[in-house]
């Protein structure tokens, strides 16, 4: 987030920067056309000549040159544009001079352009290396947070396996006291049948002594 606030802030420091810019080169190209309409142009002619071998006519404009009071040379003036009005007149020297302009325009241009491709893909290659970073970061969060959960599932199942095996062994144990209990049981069920039986079987000898003593004193009656 921080980083994202610095990006934003670089670019609107950009922006202004560009806005400053645009405001020098406005100033500049007013301050040029004010010394050029009022300094400079009043006083500039572009004149265009005429043959040499032509004939001086009756009225035009000699341009004559002179040395010591005597004439060196003249040059008969088709026509002189003043001013702003000599600026379309004056297109040779402006052909011959976006010839260089242009060859220095290009090599600027393409320095500025290259430099500025620099710049960017610097700047492209920071973002993406803050951003492979902040995706790292949050994968890496991700697996600490999996890794934490992993860890708290693990520790609830081994709390949950003492606990079954905690139940285990207290079923175990029940079912132990529960065998005993049954085997406490039978083996007194066992014990009573046994003395019932023994009980029984006392019954039955003293029936069979009393029968068996019956018929003999019922012998000695009748003697």
């Amino acid at each position: 987030m921080s980083f994202q606030r610095f990006l934003d802030f670089e670019k609107k420091q950009a922006e202004f920067r560009l806005r400053m810019v645009r405001i020098a080169v406005a100033f500049v190209l007013f301050f040029i056309f004010c010394w050029m309409n009022w300094w400079v142009m009043p006083y500039v002619a572009i004149v265009r000549f005429d043959e040499k071998e032509a004939q001086i006519p009756k009225t035009c404009y000699l341009l004559m040159g002179q040395e010591d009071n005597k004439i060196l040379g003249l040059r008969i003036i088709q026509g002189i544009e003043y001013g702003w009005d000599g600026v379309p007149a004056a297109w040779p020297y402006m052909l011959a001079g976006m010839i260089p302009a242009l060859g220095i325009g290009y090599c600027i241009g393409e320095l500025a352009r290259r430099k500025f491709a620099i710049d960017a893909a610097s700047k492209e290659a920071v973002s993406l290396a803050k951003k492979h970073e902040s995706d790292a970061d949050l994968a890496f969060t991700s697996s600490l947070k999996l890794l934490q959960k992993l860890d708290h599932d693990v520790l609830q199942f081994e709390s949950e396996k003492k606990g079954f095996e905690s139940q285990r062994l207290e079923l175990q144990l029940e079912q132990k006291h529960f065998e005993e209990g049954v085997r406490k049981i039978e083996s007194g069920e066992l014990i009573r049948a046994k003395s019932s039986i023994e009980r029984l079987e006392k019954k039955i000898k003293r029936l069979q002594e009393k029968l068996q003593k019956k018929p003999v004193d019922a012998n000695q009656n009748q003697g």
